[in-house]
């Protein structure tokens, strides 16, 4: 009770909680933590492994019994809970597995998909294709903001100034078609937990690359069962759709993007403002980045006019992100877009009956999953997307091909994927996006239209970028 009660909404429950939480691991008796490493393993397990259960009761049964695990996982010393659970192979193959269960879908909810439209996906108001090389383009509501230039050094083209970025849906969110989860709070309970998991093995008291293995774990688990999948096997797209959702939930939570004060047992503690500056010193730009939990937080950065700077539009700044989770998000990425999954999704328009709608359905649902895996992880990298290696230039024409997808929800999820890859990287809309990438944009089409038994959605691509003008 006590560990549920510590996630609960209402600070007059959820303080309570914690402080006795705190008091009981700070306690003489309990020199190393509220518990003993077995008992962290044991107890951790039993509440990873019981998850699914809990869901097939009902989301009541299921929100308590995912803030428990949320709690569990932090009540120990990180560096038990990462050697006990997050770092053992077996417990993390099995942790990867329970909340793949967790997302499990609906085998009908692809067929659904095919008919339903392309539901709400927030204002993705992108820029038409004809205003290319106009400059940065504004959007009713958009938000501006200033920020130094970190691309234009790693061979991409520097942001134009002052730039917009258009609102778009918030990414990564709950999936449609979950077979046992049926609200939102009860996934984005679910979600925290996996989250946690992630965030605790990135701790500094987590061995090294701990939160990589993580994400690369539900990756390697997503990669054998598409490797297993096939015509004759049914409902392959749906699990792999369920491992996308925990790699993705995974990478997100590694990264501060999430923002985990809310679920955090002892939030970190505001630091006090900075002195004021001497009157010499260089002039200071603010950035204004839309959090989270829909505030917005200032960040200084001076002016390095010996570089010449150009500034940006208000794409999250992320934090420098470590080579294994760079190398896991890569190896993610490079899965989702790659010719199994994403690029083996179907280009002709839905088929009406029978199998061959089971079929479409499942391959829409599961292009949709990855689809926005794919913005989710824009957004949780920011401009680090743009750095040399370039996770960009591997996933920008992948999604591209999918904006003219025949099915108004796959379409939908390309363009929401589209929207936060140019709110990431600094971009102002497509048509800056494309512009900045143009070589490697062109090159691309160019190569798929001239092997169109090898791309056969280069004409869908091209129609859909001129149909955009």
């Amino acid at each position: 009770a006590v560990l549920a009660a510590a996630q609960d909404q209402w600070p007059h429950v959820s303080h309570p909680a914690r402080t006795w939480l705190a008091a009981q691991a700070a306690a003489p008796s309990a020199p190393e933590g509220l518990v003993a490493l077995p008992a962290v393993e044991a107890a951790i397990a039993s509440l990873v492994d019981g998850l699914p259960s809990a869901l097939r009761r009902g989301d009541q049964a299921a929100l308590l019994h995912a803030r428990r695990l949320t709690t569990a996982l932090q009540a120990a010393p990180p560096s038990q809970v990462a050697n006990a659970v997050l770092s053992n192979p077996a417990r993390r193959t099995a942790l990867i597995a329970a909340f793949a269960e967790a997302f499990e879908f609906d085998r009908s909810a692809g067929r659904m998909l095919l008919t339903s439209g392309s539901e709400d996906t927030g204002t993705v108001a992108l820029p038409p294709v004809s205003q290319i090389g106009r400059g940065p383009q504004s959007a009713p509501g958009a938000r501006t903001g200033t920020t130094s230039n970190q691309a234009g050094e790693h061979g991409l083209a520097a942001e134009p100034a002052a730039a917009t970025v258009p609102s778009a849906v918030q990414l990564p969110r709950m999936p449609r078609g979950l077979a046992l989860i049926r609200s939102r709070a009860c996934y984005d309970a679910v979600a925290t937990a996996l989250r946690m998991a992630a965030r605790v093995a990135c701790s500094e008291d987590a061995p090294s690359g701990c939160g990589g293995a993580l994400v690369e774990e539900a990756v390697l688990q997503l990669q054998s069962r598409c490797e297993q999948g096939g015509p004759s096997v049914p409902g392959w797209q749906e699990d792999c759709a369920s491992l996308a959702v925990v790699a993705t939930e995974l990478l997100y939570g590694t990264l501060s993007a999430w923002d985990a004060s809310a679920a955090l047992l002892h939030p970190p503690q505001p630091h006090p403002p900075p002195p004021p500056s001497p009157p010499l010193s260089p002039p200071v730009m603010i950035t204004v980045t839309e959090m989270d939990d829909g505030r917005h937080q200032g960040a200084s950065h001076v002016d390095d006019h010996a570089r010449g700077s150009l500034q940006a539009g208000p794409g999250p700044v992320q934090d420098s992100v470590s080579p294994d989770l760079l190398n896991a998000a890569e190896a993610m990425l490079d899965t989702f877009v790659g010719p199994s999954l994403l690029g083996a999704a179907g280009t002709e328009a839905a088929p009406r009956q029978g199998a061959a709608l089971q079929g479409a359905g499942s391959e829409a649902l599961l292009a949709r999953v990855l689809l926005e895996g794919v913005g989710a992880a824009a957004r949780s990298l920011g401009r680090a997307l743009r750095e040399p290696g370039t996770l960009l230039c591997l996933v920008l024409l992948p999604v591209l091909e999918h904006y003219g997808d025949p099915v108004p929800a796959v379409a939908a999820a390309a363009a929401a994927a589209i929207a936060a890859i140019c709110s990431g990287c600094g971009y102002s809309g497509l048509g800056d996006l494309v512009a900045s990438n143009a070589d490697y944009a062109i090159d691309g089409i160019c190569a798929r239209l001239r092997a169109l038994d090898c791309s056969p959605r280069a004409p869908q691509l091209l129609a859909a970028l001129l149909g955009r003008g």
